[in-house]
């Protein structure tokens, strides 16, 4: 910390920190941890890649469980759905679209690649009735059945006066 001649703390302007070897450092750092934890991420030349993972909405209702996933450029034979030991298993892959190097990209910022998510299954999800999938427009759409409420059932009994 540089001080003033005043004896107050001397605010760093971004000018001052990319002469900072000390801020250099803490940028490699940051760069060193953001790469090793983001197991999402990996490189391709100069590029830094995110991998394909698929937004995925849960919703419910009184009767059902809905899972959306957005898979948008994928066909019903690039997707694997299944349930499994407790949990509902979507996974599959988005292919590479072949690029020629006539296309002139500028930028491409197209993910691809294999994909696997997993949700555990809440314990009223009712798997001998069947489960419905759709995929439109991208969008999968799962509808798991939820078990019949069994609400105690209550039968009013007549009192008589003797």
């Amino acid at each position: 910390m540089k001080l003033t001649p005043q004896g107050k703390r001397r605010v760093s302007t971004r000018s001052d920190q990319n002469y900072s070897p000390l801020f250099s450092l803490q940028n490699d750092i940051n760069s060193l941890f953001d790469d090793w934890f983001n197991v999402d991420l990996y490189r391709t030349g100069n590029e830094v890649k995110q991998a394909f993972v698929p937004a995925v909405d849960l919703l419910h209702d009184e009767e059902s469980y809905q899972i959306k996933a957005e898979l948008p450029g994928l066909k019903e034979d690039d997707i694997e759905l299944f349930i499994e030991d407790g949990y509902m298993v979507i996974k599959g892959e988005r292919k590479d679209e072949q690029r020629q190097e006539k296309d002139n990209y500028i930028v491409h910022e197209s993910n691809y690649g294999s994909f696997y998510r997993s949700f555990p299954l809440p314990k009223d999800v009712d798997l001998e009735k069947d489960s419905k999938a759709t995929l439109k427009d991208g969008l999968l759409t799962v509808q798991l059945q939820k078990l019949a409420d069994e609400k105690p059932k209550r039968e009013q009994i007549k009192i008589k006066s003797s």
